[in-house]
């Protein structure tokens, strides 16, 4: 196990960058690390690994996320449509301030 961690064979932090980086276009933080601590890595590693590959990835993610939730929930009214899109960004681990200010910047004032 020592010469395979010498050796670069085993490497935590790159395993755990690699899982960040293959879920971030999807997920928030709160989903990814969940995800990363299942899979029994160390708070220190998951940490690490979420502070390099996710900052950027995670506002595009949301993004994409809510525009695509905000257009299938069209036809509802605001209330559930707003209810209904929360909800779902928030599964996907996405931080309950940033899905809010999401929804409240968004300028589509049809029901």
């Amino acid at each position: 196990m020592e010469r395979l961690e010498r050796e670069g064979w085993l490497d935590d932090v790159a395993a755990a960058r690699s899982l960040v980086r293959q879920r971030a276009a999807r997920y928030g933080r709160e989903r990814i690390a969940r995800e990363l601590s299942v899979r029994g890595f160390e708070a220190a590693v998951a940490r690490e690994a979420l502070d390099a590959e996710l900052p950027e990835k995670e506002e595009i993610a949301l993004s994409r996320a809510f525009a695509r939730l905000w257009r299938e929930n069209a036809g509802r009214p605001k209330p559930e449509r707003s209810r209904r899109v929360r909800q779902a960004l928030m599964r996907r681990g996405f931080a309950a301030d940033a899905v809010s200010a999401m929804i409240r910047g968004s300028h589509d004032d049809t029901q």
